[in-house]
């Protein structure tokens, strides 16, 4: 369902979409380096990787992940497309789009008929496990991201229709800049609305039906990804990205139980470090005191034997 919009002889679709929106913290000292630095190429590449490297690393980490959770789910030979099941395994178009630090991905969750909102679901649970590989991955490499999740409504824009404007968006966006305080993914109300409704959707099909029995276990899959944390007395949903449902979802490619390990130090070490850094500052020693608890407590799904 969506409501059409025409001006400036376009036409633009007023609907519902998931949006996610990142943002790679301390980027900041390394632009204003690169303000007042010299155009000397020696200088300014390393300042660059230090920047736009990053960004760029985020963006093409989140697509690799996407693109492998996409491509799992096609178990049914793909010239079978009236097959059931195959229509149920599809996922939806993502967009992401870059603005300096800033990471916005999304796509839209409107169907029309129980595949459709299979190919929904299937794409929020590849946002969601995208999300959470992408920031265990910059934390290694001592990179910090804060960011938040909702759906609600919004449309696109621009050129090709690359950029997102409306409530959707702006949830996101407060979720990140108002509400995490410190590099974790807060997750909206609306998205966890979507996902408690969608497991009772389309009643009329049987519940012991392979469509609804799919629908209810990738809504459930997709909950089994968030949790309650509390800080400074005010309770947040966050993506749970550290935790056991998320790390049974990240693969590595070779000596995974050692990749593993190697990850959860390197994040860890990651933490300390900031903690030692923000010793003037105790808000934010605080608030990475918080994220180190977080981490610690998850210690035991990183290094299992």
């Amino acid at each position: 369902m969506y409501t059409k919009i025409n001006t400036d002889n376009k036409e633009y679709k007023y609907q519902y979409y998931i949006v996610a929106f990142f943002d790679i913290l301390g980027q900041k000292e390394s632009l204003l380096k690169l303000q007042g630095a010299p155009f000397n190429e020696e200088e300014i590449a390393p300042l660059l990787a230090n920047t736009l490297g990053n960004v760029l690393d985020f963006r093409n980490t989140f697509n690799s992940y996407f693109e492998s959770y996409a491509e799992s789910k096609k178990s049914i030979n793909e010239n079978e497309t009236d097959h059931p099941f195959w229509r149920m395994q599809q996922n939806r178009q993502i967009k992401i789009n870059t603005h300096s630090d800033s990471i916005t991905v999304w796509s839209a969750v409107s169907s029309n008929n129980i595949y459709e909102l299979h190919n929904v679901l299937n794409t929020i649970f590849s946002i969601l496990c995208s999300a959470g590989g992408t920031i265990n991955h910059l934390f290694a490499k001592h990179l910090s991201v804060r960011g938040g999740i909702d759906v609600g409504l919004a449309a696109e824009y621009g050129e090709n229709y690359n950029e997102i404007y409306g409530p959707a968006f702006l949830s996101s966006y407060i979720l990140e800049s108002e509400r995490a305080k410190y590099p974790r993914l807060l997750i909206g109300d609306g998205l966890i609305t979507f996902l408690r409704t969608a497991i009772n959707a389309y009643p009329d099909f049987s519940q012991d039906s392979v469509e609804k029995k799919y629908l209810k276990s990738i809504s459930n899959q997709c909950l089994s990804f968030l949790k309650e944390e509390s800080f400074e007395k005010k309770e947040e949903v966050i993506l749970d990205h550290f935790g056991r449902e998320m790390r049974g979802m990240i693969s590595f490619d070779k000596d995974g139980k050692n990749a593993a390990k190697e990850l959860y130090q390197r994040t860890l070490k990651y933490i300390k470090l900031s903690i030692e850094s923000f010793e003037q500052k105790p808000y934010l020693k605080n608030r990475y005191m918080k994220l180190l608890e977080y981490i610690k407590s998850n210690e035991k799904h990183w290094l299992a034997n």
